[in-house]
């Protein structure tokens, strides 16, 4: 599951890499809780897809108990990533 929710694990819960050297942080940051961090291993699309195909049998899952490999401080920070992002859809 943890393959195609978003949530595969290469950093920390609050980190996320990516291609781009000098990002800003703060808005991410800000939106979701999250610190984007470069990393040149990430140079193709190919990539992305560890993250990005979404298949999402986690939406029902209880937010009190972390998904399966998590802890309670990662459950915490996607909860708090999920909130920040339902606020801005209002």
């Amino acid at each position: 599951m943890n393959g195609t929710t978003g949530a595969y694990r290469l950093t920390q819960a609050d980190r996320l890499i990516g291609p781009f050297d000098g990002v800003r942080q703060k808005p991410m940051q800000n939106a979701m809780g999250v610190t984007p961090i470069y990393d040149d291993c990430v140079k193709e699309a190919e990539l992305c897809g560890a993250c990005h195909t979404i298949n999402l049998p986690n939406v029902d899952a209880d937010k009190n108990q972390p998904l399966e490999g998590y802890t309670e401080a990662d459950q915490a920070v996607f909860n708090q990533a999920a909130r920040n992002g339902s606020a801005t859809l209002q």
